[in-house]
């Protein structure tokens, strides 16, 4: 579960600061998700591509609180 987390953390903050840097420069055509969604226009774009850089970065720190189910010790049963 936390390598899931961090993966899906990891691919959202790239594709949000691909459009960011999409909108300012014109580069990373193919990053730019959320340009093909065609009621997303001008600012609009820019603050949900911020929002998905904040989400992945939120879900790349809460992966570090989910543990391994190996890191957990065991309940011993009586």
């Amino acid at each position: 579960m936390k390598k899931l987390l961090e993966t899906a953390g990891f691919v959202l903050a790239v594709i949000g600061l691909g459009g960011i840097v999409h909108h300012f420069f014109g580069w990373f055509r193919l990053w730019t998700v959320l340009h093909h969604i065609p009621f997303l226009h001008g600012t609009v774009l820019l603050w949900s591509n911020i929002v998905l850089v904040v989400i992945g970065a939120a879900l790349m720190i809460a992966s570090d609180s989910v543990g391994d189910r190996t890191d957990r010790p065991r309940p011993s049963i009586p």
